[in-house]
C-alpha cells in the first residue's frame, strides 16, 4: 500500500459529517458545543476539498449541511476515515 492516490489514478470523496465532531454520551441527543460554527465550518471544508482539488485528483464532494445518502463501494481492503 505504498503507492498515492494519484499514481493509482483513483477518486476521492469528501462529505461534511457532524458526527465527527459529535458528543452523544451524555443525554438524548447530541451536543453541538465543540463543532465548529456553520460558516467557519463551511470555509474549513471549502479549504480542505481545494487542497485535493488543487492536486488534480478527480473530486466529488457533497452538499455541505446537506441530509445526503450515499453509495460506497470498497475497492481494497480498507477504507481511510480522517478525523479532523
Amino acid at each position: 500500500m505504498s503507492a498515492s492516490l494519484k499514481e493509482l489514478e483513483e477518486d476521492v470523496m469528501i462529505i461534511s459529517q457532524f458526527t465527527l465532531a459529535a458528543i452523544t454520551n451524555k443525554g438524548n441527543k447530541p451536543s453541538f458545543h465543540k463543532a465548529a460554527k456553520p460558516n467557519k465550518a463551511k470555509e474549513i471544508y471549502d479549504q480542505f476539498v481545494q487542497i485535493f482539488k488543487d492536486s488534480s485528483l478527480n473530486v466529488q464532494t457533497g452538499k455541505f449541511g446537506e441530509i445526503m445518502n450515499i453509495t460506497l463501494t470498497n475497492k481494497g481492503p480498507i477504507t481511510f476515515n480522517f478525523r479532523t
